[in-house]
């Protein structure tokens, strides 16, 4: 039987890890076009005769890399994509290229990958989105800050997992300038690859109106332009000035009217964005005057929020988002509440040795827990450049959002660390250093 052949555009992040396992159970034969550096998971799905070692941030770079190998492999590829955000316009680009069903180049643009675009772009047609300015010098963020006024959030124009996103409370130039020269400091401190190929957008960024309410979620798939919603997720941020996803909860327990209301105002932009043959991810704050748009991106939902639905839904998105690619028809399917799902982080803004950690190994013993990573006793955390240190995450499955926020109280009361400020602690923070 003749397996499908599907090149994906770089890795993402470690949560990459069940997309590719979906599609290692589809009998798919794996390709992987990405840098140098790559986990040591990614050996179990891709054989390394089948990666293509380019730059996945330069479109250019990636089309002649992916030619060469297409002509001396003699190689043919059944389809092109990609689960990372940053490598979406690229990905896009590839699959014009050479002909394959995808996102079109100038609709992946449109999205979070150039949230400046997406931004005019959704304005333009009259989506409610936050006020917002553009600027790529301080004096003039400073007069941008001043037409948008305050409270506001600092943005770039290009960067992902909350890097480089503070929170503004005042028209103090000198505090002005001061986050500013925060937001710069964290996106240099970011480990991530994909921000050394930013460094030109490294001054671009977006001062955007700060809006109370609920963070919330719709995502789904499209093709051939018809939508199929997933659901709708609640965000628990961090407080205040962090812009932390704290927890996510699956499905969201809201009425149906709201429901409603975010999933009009989510069809209306996706039609307005012609999104089409590709995942979705929306973010969305929730106001009285109904949903305001946030960002969206054409991929799949980031993290282990496919997993969490999958967890939550017992369909799973993944596998029909790959049968979206492959140009294979899919059936809607009933998509209902089977669980509620919660994946949660806990954060600390303090530092210090973690001289004491208790009450995990109790929660594993619970059939509604399920413990992903945590933070090792001896460990020293501090946040740096104003960024938190995660010190365990996990997932709480439970029948109803009622049985969820006992088992979320039970974890609460359960879980307990210590940190103290030791000299290794000390010695760990002067040097900058986690341990």
């Amino acid at each position: 039987m003749k397996r499908n052949k599907i090149l994906i555009v770089n890795w993402g992040t470690q949560s990459s890890d069940y997309a590719f396992s979906i599609a290692k159970k589809k009998n798919l034969e794996l390709f992987l076009a990405t840098g140098e550096n790559y986990p040591d998971w990614i050996k179990r799905y891709v054989e390394y005769d089948h990666i293509i070692t380019t730059n996945t941030y330069d479109s250019e770079r990636l089309i002649i890399d992916t030619l060469v190998f297409i002509e001396k492999r003699g190689v043919n590829f059944d389809a092109i994509t990609t689960f990372f955000e940053m490598n979406v316009i690229q990905t896009a680009d590839l699959a014009y290229a050479l002909g394959f069903k995808f996102l079109l180049p100038s609709v992946a643009r449109r999205t979070s990958g150039n949230k400046l675009l997406m931004k005019l772009y959704c304005m333009h047609n009259h989506i409610n989105i936050p006020k917002f300015g553009y600027f790529s010098t301080p004096a003039k963020g400073y007069r941008e800050l001043k037409k948008v006024g305050v409270p506001a959030i600092l943005k770039p124009v290009k960067s992902g997992h909350s890097y480089g996103i503070s929170y503004i409370k005042t028209l103090n130039k000198p505090n002005f300038l001061s986050v500013l020269n925060k937001s710069k400091d964290q996106i240099k401190a970011s480990i991530d690859e994909w921000m050394n190929y930013y460094n030109l957008y490294k001054n671009d960024f977006l001062i955007e109106q700060y809006i109370k309410g609920d963070v919330v979620s719709v995502d789904g798939l499209v093709q051939q332009n018809k939508i199929i919603f997933w659901g709708i997720t609640k965000f628990e941020m961090s407080p205040l000035p962090h812009f932390i996803q704290e927890s996510v909860t699956i499905p969201a327990d809201y009425n149906t009217k709201t429901k409603n209301l975010c999933f009009r105002e989510a069809k209306k932009i996706i039609k307005v964005l012609e999104l089409d043959n590709c995942a979705f991810h929306s973010e969305y704050k929730l106001t009285k005057k109904g949903p305001v748009l946030l960002e969206i991106a054409a991929r799949p939902p980031g993290g282990n929020m496919t997993l969490a639905y999958k967890n939550a839904y017992k369909v799973d998105m993944i596998d029909m988002y790959l049968d979206i690619c492959l140009g294979k028809k899919v059936k809607v399917p009933k998509i209902s509440k089977n669980n509620v799902i919660i994946h949660k982080s806990v954060f600390d803004y303090n530092w210090g040795e973690v001289t004491d950690i208790s009450g995990l190994m109790e929660l594993k013993k619970k059939k509604y827990f399920k413990l992903y990573w945590h933070v090792k006793k001896g460990s020293t955390i501090f946040p740096k450049y104003d960024l938190p240190s995660s010190l365990v995450y996990y997932q709480i499955t439970a029948g109803s959002h009622k049985e969820a926020k006992k088992f979320q109280d039970e974890v609460n009361r359960t879980f307990k660390y210590t940190l103290r400020k030791t000299p290794k602690a000390i010695y760990a923070k002067l040097r900058g250093i986690k341990t």
